[in-house]
């Protein structure tokens, strides 16, 4: 058996014990906190039904989505799958693994917010428009969106903007 086939073999019995100890502390525990054995106990014997009294019916209140959270002013720029834009990594999919789509994918400062994160861009002209944070770029820092379009020739048409950048939390 080589060197480092044995390592394996004891790393594996220590975290097999290191389990086995955790599990034989964490039931006593876990009974304690929650005031009983773990005995199984017969459930309590069912009372004989009342009559039936007038029903009320009660709608519940209706769920209001959590407003938007205004992460402040943000550069808004273009880009499209091109070497231009992209360099070697022009094949259309983004940095998480998806394929980049007009309309949905915008490129992030993951520092800043996070992939996946639905983002609400509110532009000067009173438009808002709702996109996903699935990449990034090396030139995309701090207060800085980049926006995915298809083709190069509108990435340029909308040039750069300013506008209002809200974190949809789902």
């Amino acid at each position: 058996m080589h060197y480092y086939e044995r390592k394996a073999r004891n790393r594996w019995a220590v975290i097999r014990v290191y389990l086995y100890t955790l599990a034989l502390t964490l039931i006593p525990m876990a009974a304690a906190l929650i005031g009983k054995s773990l005995a199984v106990e017969a459930p309590p014997p069912k009372a004989a039904p009342a009559a039936p009294a007038e029903i009320k019916t009660v709608e519940p209140p209706a769920e209001r989505p959590p407003a938007p959270v205004s992460l402040g002013s943000f550069t808004i720029t273009h880009y499209c799958p091109c070497e231009l834009c992209c360099g070697v990594w022009a094949d259309g999919y983004t940095s998480t693994g998806t394929k980049a789509t007009e309309g949905r994918t915008i490129a992030v400062d993951p520092a800043v917010i996070p992939y996946g994160s639905r983002v609400v861009i509110a532009y000067e002209d009173g438009t808002k428009e709702r996109y996903t944070a699935e990449d990034c770029g090396g030139a995309i820092r701090g207060n800085h969106i980049d926006v995915y379009m298809n083709s190069h020739q509108a990435a340029l048409a909308e040039g750069v903007k300013i506008a209002e950048v809200y974190i949809v939390e789902e």
